[in-house]
């Protein structure tokens, strides 16, 4: 613990700077000195200050299924730890390396969206708006863009996660924040996510007061919701699913994860297979062929027949380009999917404020 103290203790000094920077990267945008572009149409922004995992893809998700049966939808991201560059429209012959394991899976999961990738939102946005004009667009949900200054969205969310809320964080590299915490007056919505189910409204409250959010700031408290384990290999009109449930104590399961936070995953399996292993990758990892094999090559040390390989569901995706993974092996390997649940009676409010937008947005055009 010393050495982790002295360590961040030599970096406040470059925090401090990195600091500056961004204060007066943030002071230049609004004061108009940098430009921001806005779009005749809503465009949704869902973001954090801090590096790492607060759930931005569930969250995504969760708005696309919100707005996908009422209106024509699209989504844009950067395609982090993609092997393509530039613009990449996701088209039938898309694949997870073209444009990022995220955006893959919501793709997969939900075909009926436009979606599309690039380092630049504005010129994505634009790209996208001018090739999808038999069907035009009613709402653009932007991927991980809350410091994506150069967009100006229509509706910007703030995820921070109640692990390592924002309050408590410090500027990079000493600790995770990628803008100072005052940053979170641009949002709109604050969702306080990854939170217990459990959570009292007391404790709601005092998270609510360190957060100190402004008038006319609206804040969620949301929680994972595990499925449950699907084949990776079989189509979802004929995938095998299995309930978490349904997992025997006898169980044995390898965890293969490459997220940024997989602790809470693993706590979920460890609730239902007691014999499990857990396998850590960095997030957005791509697989070589030498961790493959490692990876079968520890499944098929396990004395029993009654095991599974279990990854996440972005994992997954990633996995399922590998063309080392044998025919044998296909059938024993599941990915865990994830959701978002709001706590109390947030779902409702939260629903309204963003159909609420959209809909006046698009009314007022």
């Amino acid at each position: 613990m010393n050495v982790i103290r002295i360590i961040r203790w030599v970096l406040l000094p470059f925090s401090l700077l990195y600091g500056w920077v961004m204060l007066i990267r943030n002071f230049l945008f609004d004061k108009h000195l940098l430009q921001s572009q806005s779009f005749s149409l809503p465009v949704i922004s869902i973001g954090n200050i801090a590096v790492g995992g607060t759930g931005k893809t569930p969250h995504t998700e969760y708005l696309i299924r919100l707005l996908k049966d009422r209106y024509a939808v699209a989504v844009v991201s950067r395609g982090y730890r993609r092997k393509s560059k530039g613009y990449v429209f996701a088209g039938a012959n898309v694949t997870a390396s073209m444009i990022g394991d995220e955006p893959f899976q919501m793709k997969s999961k939900y075909p009926s969206i436009a979606l599309a990738v690039d380092e630049s939102r504005v010129n994505g946005i634009k790209r996208l708006l001018s090739e999808i004009t038999q069907s035009p667009l009613d709402v653009i949900l932007l991927d991980d863009a809350y410091q994506h200054r150069h967009v100006a969205p229509s509706l910007n969310i703030l995820l921070t996660d109640i692990n390592s809320p924002v309050y408590e964080d410090q500027m990079l590299p000493t600790g995770n924040l990628r803008e100072p915490v005052c940053g979170k007056k641009r949002a709109d919505i604050v969702i306080v996510t990854k939170c217990n189910p459990e959570m009292s409204v007391d404790e709601q409250e005092v998270v609510c007061q360190k957060l100190s959010l402004l008038p006319g700031q609206s804040l969620f408290f949301t929680t994972i919701c595990y499925r449950h384990i699907c084949a990776v290999y079989e189509s979802e009109a004929h995938r095998k699913v299995i309930a978490l449930s349904d997992l025997r104590f006898d169980t044995r399961v390898l965890m293969v994860t490459g997220i940024a936070s997989p602790k809470p995953m693993l706590e979920e399996i460890k609730k239902y297979a007691l014999h499990t292993r857990s396998l850590v990758f960095p997030d957005h990892h791509f697989f070589s062929e030498k961790e493959v094999q490692h990876i079968f090559q520890l499944f098929d040390q396990i004395e029993s027949d009654n095991k599974l390989i279990i990854m996440t569901e972005k994992d997954a995706m990633r996995f399922r380009e590998s063309p080392y993974v044998s025919v044998r092996m296909k059938s024993c390997i599941y990915f865990l999917p994830i959701e978002i649940a709001f706590l109390a009676d947030g779902e409702s409010k939260f629903n309204q404020i963003v159909l609420n937008h959209v809909e006046s947005y698009s009314g007022s055009c």
